[in-house]
């Protein structure tokens, strides 16, 4: 007899990290919007790319951002938004800190990430690679919050909640820690907010 498999969940077969990173990181933003309706905006955006094996493969930054700035565009065309507290109109911005060559150290990194909480209006979607010499992958999530001691995540596939900053590298060349499993990518940073107009 034949010995059954354990069905696969959604993540193991695919490379969607990406996308589901820019729906949560806007319907953080914006609660209101319904997550469906990110989402399928933001494959529609990533499509007009034409590479859709990428779905399976998984997605770099490049990808990333001009998904994220087409699904942004399409909401701005389709909505209005408005701040309640500040009594203004808003619109979805990003910013690539350090999309350049340029050096950086790990503290740059950590400066800019001291600046990520939902509740003021700033996320961050941030790529890493993760080797404990047990597992290994590469990942997509989004930072929802940073204390200086932990990154709160706000996850798709089930990855912790509360990233010890001491367990993550940043652009670390030795790609296996079981110490600091995380290895950040500082040109994989993105920084969604709300600005105010």
């Amino acid at each position: 007899m034949a010995v059954i498999s354990r069905p696969k969940r959604q993540g193991q077969l695919d490379g969607a990290c990406g996308f589901y990173s820019i729906t949560n990181a806007i319907a953080l933003l914006e609660p209101e919007l319904e997550h469906s309706e990110i989402f399928e905006l933001t494959l529609e955006s990533f499509f007009k790319d034409g590479l859709p094996i990428r779905v399976v493969q998984g997605t770099g930054r490049g990808s990333i951002k001009d998904t994220l700035s087409r699904t942004i565009n399409a909401l701005h065309e389709r909505y209005r938004f408005y701040d309640n507290k500040a009594k203004k109109n808003y619109i979805f911005e990003f910013k690539i800190p350090f999309w350049q060559h340029k050096e950086r150290t790990r503290q740059d990194v950590i400066n800019v990430l001291s600046n990520v909480n939902y509740r003021n209006g700033t996320v961050a979607l941030i790529a890493y690679e993760y080797n404990d010499g047990d597992h290994s992958y590469l990942h997509w999530t989004v930072i929802k919050e940073f204390d200086g001691i932990y990154l709160y995540t706000h996850d798709s596939d089930g990855e912790k909640t509360a990233i010890c900053i001491d367990e993550a590298r940043v652009d670390a060349l030795h790609s296996k820690n079981s110490a600091r499993p995380y290895n950040i990518i500082s040109s994989h940073i993105l920084v969604l907010s709300r600005e105010l107009i």
